[in-house]
């Protein structure tokens, strides 16, 4: 029985070592930018107030940080999934496990499993940490498009001005 046991866990550590290789190789293969400053800018409450080179400025840094946190939540997504992946081996090593009468009575039984209640923690962590970077991305993609907006239509009245003075004179 102890033999048995201790195959099914070589298995699985098999199986956990081919997943973590596999996130590591996607990891290596996303390309995501590097921070591009210590804190995303401060977009002021008036962007009007701005002038055309400092709002063409701060729409710079916005869409970098942009790119910078679809990086971030890119490789959120992964570890979450490959943190499923190892959740799910897990369950199924637990209840091949345990002998019970019943499938339910099984996963139960499995679901205290402290193998499978680590696995199910890192999963919620992955989940917390997906969604942080997620709401920061969606956050400076929110902000780079009003910017976009204010720029564009700095450049349609400019367009119209320009036209109308030929217009005019």
């Amino acid at each position: 029985m102890r033999t048995v046991s201790r195959s099914r866990n070589l298995t699985t550590a098999k199986a956990e070592a081919r997943i973590q290789a596999r996130q590591e190789r996607a990891y290596a293969e996303l390309h995501a930018p590097d921070r591009p400053a210590e804190m995303p800018p401060a977009v002021p409450n008036d962007v009007t107030e701005l002038d055309d080179r400092e709002l063409m400025r701060l729409f710079g840094e916005m869409t970098q940080w942009v790119g910078y946190y679809a990086g971030l939540l890119a490789k959120a997504q992964i570890a979450e999934k490959y943190a499923d992946s190892i959740l799910e081996i897990r369950r199924a090593q637990a209840v091949i496990g345990k002998l019970s009468k019943t499938v339910t009575a099984a996963k139960a039984e499995a679901a205290s499993d402290q193998d499978v209640v680590d696995a199910q923690n890192h999963c919620l962590d992955a989940y917390a940490t997906r969604k942080q970077h997620q709401i920061g991305y969606e956050n400076a993609d929110r902000l780079s498009s009003f910017l976009s907006r204010e720029l564009t239509r700095r450049t349609a009245r400019s367009d119209r001005d320009s036209r109308a003075a030929r217009w005019t004179t």
